[in-house]
C-alpha cells in the first residue's frame, strides 16, 4: 500500500476551536442543543488515540480534558437516564476517555446502572442507530441484552448491496453510519455487513463518491472516504484522485463546507462566515464535515503507519476526479 501522509488542516481547525465543542458555556448548564458536536469530538478523539496510540494524546489534550471535565459535570451525566436516546453519547465519551488512559470508573458505573435499569429498550432506534449504539457499548465493555452485531446490520441497508442511483441523502448517511460503527472505524473489520467486507464494496463505494463529487456534497463524500479505509480496500488512481478532490475543498483555515451553496459561486469555499442550511454560525456550518475530515485524514493515514498528522508534510498534488474526467 502506498504511504499516505495525512493533511493536519482538519484537526488543527478542531483544536483551534475546541471551545465551541463544549456542550456548555465555562459557568453555565449543560446545553442539550450543543451535544451533537461534542459527541462527535468525542468519537474523534476515541479513534485518533486508537489508531495513533497514547503518544497522540499530547497534540490534543485540550480535547481530552473537556470531555473529561464534562464526564464529572452531574447536570450532564444525569442525561443517562433523563433521555435515554443519548445513552450512545455517553458511550462515546466513555470511549475516548478510556483510549486516553483517563479515569472512567465514576463514568462506566454510571452507564452500567442506566443499561441494567432499561434505558436501551426505552425508546425505538432505527437499524443504523443500534449499530452504533452496539458498537458503542462493546468499545467500553458494557453490559446489555442487544443482539449481535450480525444480527443488527443484516437488518439495515446494507444487508445487501443497495443501487446507487436509488439512494437519497437520508439512505447515504445510514450507509455510511453501518460501515463506520460496524467496523469501529476500520478497528474491528469483523462486525462489517458481508456485502461490505473487502472488493464486493469497491463498485458501490466508486459509484457514490463519483456522484457525491459531481454534486460537491463533501460532508458525504468525506464520510464515504472514511469508509473506503474502514472497509480496508487499497488505495488505487481512482481514490487517490478522489482524495485530491476532497482536499481540495479545505479552506484556507482547515475548515471544510458540507457543500457549496446552490449558486455553485466558488468564493462561498473560503468565506470565514458561511452561514448555510439556517446554521447561526460558521462553527455550526462547517464542524460535522470538518469533524469527517478529522476522521478520514487520521483513519487513511493509520493504514499506512503515518497515524498521526504531520503539519510540515502535505500530500503531492495529483488529479482530481473532475480534472481526471
Amino acid at each position: 500500500m502506498v504511504q499516505m501522509v495525512a493533511n493536519a488542516a482538519p484537526m488543527d481547525w478542531v483544536l483551534d476551536n475546541i471551545s465551541s465543542f463544549a456542550p456548555f458555556d465555562e459557568n453555565g448548564p449543560y446545553s442539550a442543543v450543543r451535544t451533537k458536536a461534542f459527541t462527535e469530538l468525542a468519537v474523534l478523539v476515541a479513534v485518533r488515540l486508537s489508531v495513533a496510540g497514547a503518544g497522540a494524546q499530547p497534540g490534543i489534550g485540550a480535547a481530552v480534558d473537556l470531555l473529561e471535565r464534562a464526564g464529572k459535570r452531574p447536570d450532564f451525566t444525569d442525561w443517562m437516564r433523563r433521555c435515554p436516546l443519548d445513552l450512545v453519547n455517553f458511550a462515546e465519551l466513555c470511549a475516548a476517555l478510556h483510549a486516553a488512559g483517563r479515569d472512567t470508573a465514576a463514568l462506566r458505573r454510571q452507564l452500567q446502572s442506566a443499561v441494567d435499569a432499561g434505558m436501551v429498550d426505552q425508546v425505538e432506534r432505527m437499524p443504523h442507530r443500534l449499530v452504533e449504539l452496539r458498537c458503542a457499548l462493546d468499545w467500553v465493555g458494557i453490559r446489555h441484552s442487544l443482539p449481535s452485531m450480525a444480527f443488527l446490520v443484516e437488518r439495515t441497508i446494507l444487508s445487501s448491496i443497495p443501487t446507487p442511483a436509488l439512494l437519497t441523502k437520508a439512505d447515504l448517511y445510514a450507509l455510511t453510519h453501518v460501515v463506520l460503527f460496524a467496523s469501529r472505524f476500520g478497528l474491528d473489520r469483523g462486525g462489517l455487513p458481508v456485502p461490505m467486507r473487502g472488493e464486493r464494496s469497491r463498485s458501490l463505494l466508486s459509484d457514490l463518491l463519483v456522484v457525491t463529487a459531481q454534486a460537491q456534497n463533501w460532508d458525504i463524500f468525506g464520510e464515504l472516504l472514511l469508509c473506503w479505509d474502514c472497509v480496508g480496500l487499497a488505495h488505487d488512481t481512482f481514490v487517490d484522485a478522489a482524495w485530491n478532490s476532497f482536499r481540495d475543498a479545505f479552506r484556507p483555515d482547515g475548515a471544510v463546507l458540507p457543500t457549496l451553496d446552490e449558486s455553485g459561486d466558488e468564493a462561498v469555499r473560503d468565506s470565514l462566515t458561511p452561514l448555510l442550511n439556517g446554521a447561526r454560525t460558521d462553527f455550526d456550518a462547517v464542524y460535522h464535515t470538518t469533524l469527517v475530515a478529522a476522521l478520514a485524514e487520521i483513519v487513511a493515514a493509520g493504514r499506512s503507519r503515518f497515524a498521526d498528522p504531520d503539519p510540515s508534510a502535505r500530500p503531492r498534488r495529483g488529479l482530481s476526479l473532475a480534472e481526471r474526467r
